[in-house]
């Protein structure tokens, strides 16, 4: 249990920020500059909130149902269209949609998965198996797309809509040794298996493996104490994807000194959804990325580094920490903002709360609090804090 807590502890450092998106005219989604005007058919929809058609998209806890917040309106209401529900059955739709749902052609898109042992004839047998459903968003109703059985979307990170197509990480949860009965095993935050760049075309629901994205951990038998991969974001274009893995036995590490680059190996990779290639780099293991910003954590030296067009920065991890979000050019952390044009810091003004997510829309930007409100700052009050 310790070494489960320990790999916990290290992928909670690892949260992400959802890129400001709206909706375009063929339905599907936009990632939109406002400021500067450069849109992508890239969208990033986040395990932390994701912002669509001027609304932000999330869900607060296991048991609560996903929402939508409308930016103009303040309105708030569960993703469902069904009259008189309460929301709170497991066949609501907003209850089924989970915490990082794909919008696409006025449908809403997201994954079923489970994984486990069954009973057979011969004993025990190991399955898992992911379905991807698709609902209308004017009555809820849902259908079938596809279902893999090679992997399961990883429950980090996020997913990214490119055009007509989504891409997301999928995890091999085949326990080891395979032929052990031996529930511990298996993790939600961690597999030994593989993990996968994987892909469906939503208009011809064509799915794609594109196999393992690297197989160095599987050396170390200890790597199932510590083993993830999940996309951070879209940078450049290309999706930005972090893994790490334990090299080292965590079995009697000590809470009070542990430091985890002493058990864990931390990798940064990018995909490039055009090419369809995978690249390693030597950047920092990427948190957060908003197209044109790169931000990464360096747990050796405890450190965040801001890439931009502008240059590159290091800050202390306590002057952002791991909540830090990218959006419309600027970095949001704890204590304070950063403009990457010129790397000017600002605080915040006295009017916002603990936030989990920001967008920017319509000349503001806007906080998602811990409560499910939002606060809105217009650019000009955000520059003269």
């Amino acid at each position: 249990m310790k070494r489960k807590i320990l790999c916990m502890l290290t992928a909670a450092a690892m949260l992400t920020a959802a890129a400001c998106s709206e909706k375009n005219e063929n339905g599907a989604s936009s990632a939109v500059n406002e400021k500067t005007g450069v849109q992508s058919d890239m969208v990033y929809f986040s395990n932390t909130g994701s912002v669509y058609n001027g609304g932000f998209i999330y869900k607060f806890g296991i048991d609560s149902p996903t929402y939508f917040l409308d930016l103009n309106t303040q309105e708030k209401s569960a993703l469902c269209a069904v009259p008189n529900c309460t929301h709170r059955i497991s066949s609501c739709l907003a209850q089924q949609a989970g915490d990082k749902p794909v919008f696409y052609k006025d449908c809403v898109y997201y994954f079923v998965s489970s994984f486990g042992y069954e009973e057979v004839p011969e004993g025990h047998r190991f399955y898992m198996k992911s379905t991807l459903y698709k609902a209308k968003l004017d009555s809820s109703e849902a259908e079938k797309v596809i279902e893999i059985t090679d992997c399961v979307p990883t429950e980090g990170g996020g997913i990214v809509l490119d055009g007509n197509t989504i891409w997301f990480i999928g995890d091999d949860k085949s326990p080891i040794p395979e032929n052990v009965y031996d529930d511990t095993w298996i993790s939600e935050s961690a597999t030994p298996g593989s993990h996968f760049v994987c892909s469906i075309n939503l208009d011809t629901e064509e799915y794609k493996n594109f196999g393992s994205i690297t197989d160095e951990d599987k050396q170390y038998p200890c790597r199932s104490q510590c083993n993830n991969a999940n996309i951070r974001g879209i940078y450049k274009d290309k999706l930005v994807i972090d893994y790490q893995y334990a090299f080292k036995d965590m079995e009697n590490a000590v809470m009070e000194e542990y430091n985890p680059t002493d058990y864990v190996k931390f990798l940064s990779f990018e995909f490039d959804t055009k090419t369809e290639t995978l690249t390693q780099n030597e950047r920092p293991a990427p948190i957060a990325a908003d197209e044109n910003v790169y931000i990464g954590y360096d747990f050796a030296e405890n450190t965040m580094t801001v890439i931009a067009d502008s240059g590159e920065r290091n800050y202390n991890y306590d002057e952002l920490s791991a909540s830090v979000a990218a959006c419309n050019g600027k970095v949001f952390g704890l204590t304070k903002w950063i403009d990457t044009a010129h790397f000017s810091e600002h605080t915040y003004p006295e009017s916002i709360d603990e936030w989990v997510n920001v967008a920017y829309h319509n000349g503001s930007y806007y906080f998602l609090t811990t409560k499910g409100k939002t606060i809105e700052i217009s650019e000009e009050m955000m520059k003269s804090e």
